[in-house]
């Protein structure tokens, strides 16, 4: 069986070309969406999240963005959404990778409306998910996922929305390991004035301030933070989304490009998203493109195994969602996981607890290692412990807890699961710390033991 090849992709008569068409539809002022922040131009708030300096604006669990926003307009609106402009996310190397292979540090950001400078639980939102945030680049590797800050939308119910006063909107995460600039994700500011009204809380844990008279805890002056409201008015505008080329990458064997063609007006965002349960939910599948052309790499590695459904979506600035007709393929990999030497040997025996050991994957995008541990090859005791790596795919047995105190041979196998649940496993490796590759026996220390 080959690795990494689809099996199977069906495109029910499309043709293979690039189409993007965009319906000329003229707007007026009533009738567009209503967006305000502390600028009138949401394009404005360029500084600190996509690149130079940061001004140490991380969103964090210690560290709450609290903006009043200007009065809004006495209109009739369908729909109130908070936005948030972010970037620079970190990330975290990946067991059994190359240092160039990462993936965010896994978190949320939340956002809450008032009209006072309070919140509870009622009035807090979802705003995105960490993997969702350009990258922050890094000067010593080549990494795919950096690139300019974005805007993050999430819709709230419009009576929660005060338009008679001013709307307080608070940024914050309840993820405990975004306490830093290091860690966290930056927000975006633009140029401001000497007029308070903007506050940073870093007093929080976790959750937004609900005391009123500790809330506003330090004013900023002279930057805003990327923080809006956008109100959509009733629309009938549509996207009509369709897949319209797919072919095999041509330096990337386990990938296939597919095009997509997005017909409507203010098209925001496009992606493509796959379902491996029937089309019952969809989880999106290639990071998302911001502007034409829409076309995507689709590495199977990135894909649940077995039989699945593909589709294409798109986004407006309406927040109207499209979606293409659904496309059949079968994706098929093998997950490998290898133990091998410095020098390149492939490992079946190791006696050294000392030893460096290269630790590699290939065929998927690992999100947790597991190691297995028997005496007899019948029965594996399974563990997940967290494994401190000296470099990304370099460790020693002997940071192994389970394997450390055996004092007998025993068998060790080694596995990872992908972000879809898939397992592959190493072979069985066989571990017996007494004996020296040379033949004779050395007597290993263990923890508490004292060695005469």
């Amino acid at each position: 069986m080959k690795n990494n090849l689809f099996k199977g992709l069906k495109l029910f008569g499309l043709a293979a070309c690039m189409v993007f068409g965009v319906s000329a539809v003229a707007f007026t002022q009533q009738d567009y969406p209503f967006i305000t922040g502390e600028t009138q131009n949401p394009n404005e708030f360029t500084l600190f999240a996509t690149s130079g300096w940061d001004g140490n604006w991380y969103v964090g669990y210690n560290s709450c963005w609290i903006s009043k926003l200007p009065v809004l307009p006495q209109r009739k609106f369908a729909k109130a959404f908070i936005g948030v402009k972010l970037g620079r996310m970190k990330t975290l190397g990946v067991i059994g990778t190359p240092t160039w292979v990462r993936k965010s540090i896994p978190g949320e950001i939340w956002v809450a409306v008032s009209s006072t400078h309070a919140w509870d639980r009622s009035n807090s939102y979802l705003l995105t998910t960490t993997e969702d945030i350009p990258w922050e680049g890094d000067p010593q590797n080549a990494l795919e996922g950096v690139g300019e800050a974005q805007w993050f939308w999430v819709e709230v119910p419009i009576e929660k929305i005060s338009f008679p006063e001013h709307n307080y909107i608070a940024v914050w995460s309840p993820t405990k390991e975004l306490e830093d600039i290091t860690k966290a994700p930056v927000i975006a500011a633009g140029w401001g004035s000497r007029v308070v009204n903007t506050w940073l809380n870093t007093g929080i844990k976790g959750v937004p301030p609900a005391e009123p008279g500790t809330a506003l805890e330090k004013p900023v002056t002279v930057f805003e933070p990327a923080i809006a409201i956008k109100l959509i008015p009733e629309n009938v505008y549509s996207l009509e989304v369709s897949i319209v080329g797919t072919e095999r990458h041509t330096t990337l064997p386990a990938a296939q490009v597919v095009t997509l063609s997005v017909r409507g007006s203010n098209v925001v965002s496009a992606w493509l998203e796959v379902s491996n349960n029937n089309g019952s939910s969809w989880n999106r599948c290639t990071t998302v493109c911001y502007k034409p052309p829409y076309i995507f790499t689709l590495p199977v590695n990135d894909l649940p195994m077995g039989t699945l459904k593909l589709r294409g979506g798109a986004r407006d600035i309406f927040e109207n969602y499209g979606y293409s007709p659904v496309l059949e393929l079968s994706a098929t990999k093998e997950i490998f996981v290898t133990l091998k030497d410095l020098s390149g040997n492939e490992l079946t025996e190791i006696n050294d607890p000392e030893k460096d050991v290269l630790f590699i994957v290939s065929g998927g995008k690992t999100e947790k290692m597991f190691y297995q541990v028997s005496t007899d090859k019948k029965k594996w005791e399974t563990f997940d412990e967290t494994v401190e790596f000296s470099q990304p795919w370099v460790f020693k047995f002997k940071q192994l807890k389970k394997v450390a105190g055996q004092k007998k041979e025993c068998y060790v196998k080694f596995g990872v699961i992908d972000k879809w649940g898939d397992k592959g496993s190493s072979k069985e490796i066989v571990y017996n710390p007494q004996k020296l590759s040379s033949g004779t026996e050395k007597k290993v220390p263990v923890a508490g033991e004292e060695i005469k």
